[in-house]
């Protein structure tokens, strides 16, 4: 090494002794020589090195926001303009959250496909919630009505109607009409034309519950303000109508139900929920089906035919049945539709001796006259109590209008309880 670079290295080590920043030691050129060449290979890298970040760990499980941080977020995104993409400012989760484990509902949805967790996987059983948005069409056993709204379940009960007599004798029915009553075991209800009211048939209605048990069926309902629980024998003889029968369920299109409807309607083929009660050909049939919907079915509607119809049409016309009517009785007011109960709900309190609430108010009575029967299509518009024509539809969609009275080509004891196009053409 030069002089130039020697005496360097002796300056150096003068000036660290001098310092006091070194051991105060006496250094060699030799040494100074060492620690330049330490200096140079170090040159480039004089800068502090970075520390080692800190791992985040990440915890797992739900999160729970309690009100006031809430209340804080929904007035940042009101107030202050805060957008999307400044989300990733907000302070760390975990300053704002309660973190909670997992829970054993985690733990069992994750052994669910994607899909799989909207599935519905118990059946609905009792009572359809009144609370519940607009329900579709029901084309099953218990329910076979249109939709209807919660508010119109919820709404003005309807009195139970009654026949009108002047209509079914000139339209010559009214023979027929009683067979088919006495028949299905109904005199007493149908004699039944007290008055009927309007909170009674209401909070009863609504209020209506059946259990099927398998030993001792029960309904349970409400007389005003008092609950109350009865077994279905006794519903039955408040009602004035026999026991007798199965109280289960009817089957979807049970067989015999389905060609009675076919043979009432010479042969529509189809099925018993998509029929309509005017599809029935024989003029006393169809009065006494709409009589069935709007006094005996508390639930039923006026348009579509039911299981609940040919049951009762099925006993009217053979004096014989294997399901019980009062059970289809109880069913049907357990489910949801138009309140036409008040002839029932009157007669239960009348069997447990209750009294009428002085400030009900009665109902205005409703008969199947010349006017209701207008509106259901079963004589023309035009038809008066004096010249009535009947409208006959055929299982093709035609019709034919037929004056009535036709006592022998309506006669419901001359089998088939239906009619060709061939037999009502020169009519």
């Amino acid at each position: 090494m030069g002089n130039y670079s020697r005496s360097m290295m002796e300056a150096v080590a003068s000036m660290e002794m001098a310092s006091g920043h070194f051991p105060a030691r006496k250094r060699t050129p030799d040494d100074a020589e060492e620690l330049l060449a330490k200096i140079g290979r170090n040159y480039d890298d004089w800068n502090t090195p970075e520390p080692t970040p800190t791992p985040i760990v990440k915890k797992r499980g739900l999160i729970k926001l309690n009100d006031e941080d809430m209340r804080e977020a929904k007035k940042s995104l009101k107030e202050k303009g805060i957008k999307s993409e400044d989300v990733k400012n907000l302070p760390p989760i975990e300053d704002m959250c309660e973190i909670i484990p997992p829970s054993s509902m985690v733990e069992k949805m994750k052994k669910f496909k994607f899909g799989e967790l909207f599935k519905k996987g118990t059946t609905s059983t009792g009572r359809p919630s009144r609370a519940a948005t607009r329900i579709r069409q029901s084309y099953n056993e218990n329910i076979l009505a249109p939709s209807f709204a919660p508010e119109e379940d919820n709404g003005p009960p309807n009195a139970s109607t009654f026949p009108c007599y002047d209509f079914l004798r000139n339209a010559g029915i009214l023979e027929d009409f009683f067979t088919l009553v006495n028949r299905a075991g109904l005199a007493t209800y149908v004699g039944d034309e007290r008055e009927q009211y309007y909170m009674l048939t209401k909070i009863f209605v609504e209020s209506f519950q059946f259990d099927n048990k398998q030993y001792e069926p029960t309904v349970a309902f409400r007389i005003y303000g008092n609950p109350v629980t009865m077994q279905l024998k006794d519903f039955c003889l408040a009602l004035d109508i026999d026991p007798a029968g199965t109280a289960s369920r009817i089957d979807d299109n049970p067989r015999d139900l389905l060609e009675l409807y076919r043979g009432i309607t010479n042969d529509d083929c189809r099925t018993i929920q998509r029929g309509k009660i005017r599809n029935i050909q024989l003029p006393a049939i169809k009065y006494f089906a709409y009589y069935i919907a709007t006094s005996i079915l508390g639930r039923e509607n006026t348009s579509n035919i039911s299981s609940y119809h040919l049951a009762f049409l099925n006993i009217a016309l053979t004096g014989q049945t294997s399901y019980h009517i009062g059970a289809l009785i109880a069913r049907r007011l357990s489910t949801r539709g138009p309140i036409f109960g008040g002839t029932i709900a009157l007669r239960v309190l009348t069997y447990l001796d209750l009294p009428i609430d002085p400030n009900d108010v009665p109902l205005a009575p409703r008969r199947l006259d010349i006017a209701a029967m207008k509106s259901h299509h079963f004589v023309t518009t035009e038809s008066t109590l004096d010249n009535m024509a009947y409208r006959m539809l055929f299982a093709d969609g035609d019709e034919k209008e037929i004056p009535l009275p036709q006592p022998g080509l309506f006669d419901i004891d001359r089998q088939p309880w239906s009619r060709t196009k061939e037999e009502v053409e020169n009519i």
